[in-house]
């Protein structure tokens, strides 16, 4: 996996992201059993698809979609390690998207402020991204893996 991280992240993680690990709470280990969920053009973890109450033509594209659905609050599932658990969370949905669909692409992105991580993943098509290239832009700390 391949990392990029805005100052403040690297602010806050000098040793980087990659070598973070935590055991995953029982509720994201449930979401990632639920498997996968592919439209053909937008894939997303079926769990989320499910309660997600959108469809993919409620967005101006694939990207933006998949972001909308594919984000966890780590927050909700685990009080401490929270951004070890998010990286440990994205790892896992990385090793399982490279096994299902290894044609593709994916990025996965965490964000961490006073008082919550997110993780959110989309596959990875030209002349799409939910981010703007200056992660410095971002006031919470961002960090970006190719996944």
């Amino acid at each position: 996996m391949t990392y990029r991280l805005n100052r403040a992240m690297q602010i806050a993680y000098p040793q980087g992201l990659a070598n973070l690990a935590a055991p995953l709470p029982e509720g994201l280990e449930e979401l990632i059993a639920s498997g996968f969920v592919d439209t053909g053009q937008c894939i997303c973890l079926k769990a989320l698809a499910e309660r997600a109450h959108a469809e993919p033509d409620d967005f101006p594209d694939c990207t933006g979609y998949e972001c909308f659905v594919n984000l966890v609050h780590v927050d909700d599932y685990a009080s401490t390690n929270m951004t070890a658990i998010g990286i440990t969370f994205l790892s896992e949905i990385s090793r399982l998207l490279r096994e299902r669909f290894p044609e593709r692409s994916f990025r996965g992105i965490i964000t961490i402020d006073e008082a919550t991580c997110t993780v959110r993943f989309h596959a990875v098509r030209l002349g799409e991204q939910w981010l703007g290239d200056d992660l410095d832009k971002y006031e919470e700390r961002v960090g970006v893996i190719d996944i």
